[in-house]
């Protein structure tokens, strides 16, 4: 089944992030996606999704706009996580959150993605 993304979601580009999406063994979790928000709040759309990972569990997430993104990954591609759905965060508050600088792709290291509670 083909992943739905916002419109406008970015294939390309040199400005945005990269790192590795992994299940709770530490293996890389195809499929899965990240998604980019302007704060803290993930409980609405987000601004900006990556394409599916391949095997390798690479992410790619690019962006437009300059400044914070705080990232979530997941394997659904609509409303809100459901049980036992694997997602994570980068990090809880504004731990999770990067600054996007132009003309970088900045490396923010591995998303683990857990069963959602």
């Amino acid at each position: 089944q083909p992943m739905l993304m916002r419109e406008g979601t970015l294939t390309s580009g040199d400005t945005g992030f990269t790192g590795l999406l992994v299940d709770v063994g530490g293996q890389p979790l195809a499929g899965a996606f990240v998604i980019a928000y302007p704060d803290t709040d993930y409980q609405h759309m987000p601004e900006a999704t990556s394409p599916a990972v391949g095997e390798d569990g690479r992410f790619h997430p690019y962006v437009t706009r300059i400044g914070q993104w705080c990232l979530a990954a997941r394997t659904r591609t609509r409303g809100q996580p459901i049980a036992g759905e694997p997602y994570g965060v980068l990090a809880k508050q504004e731990e999770g959150c990067r600054k996007a600088v132009p003309g970088q792709i900045i490396d923010i290291g591995t998303i683990q993605l857990k069963p959602y509670r």
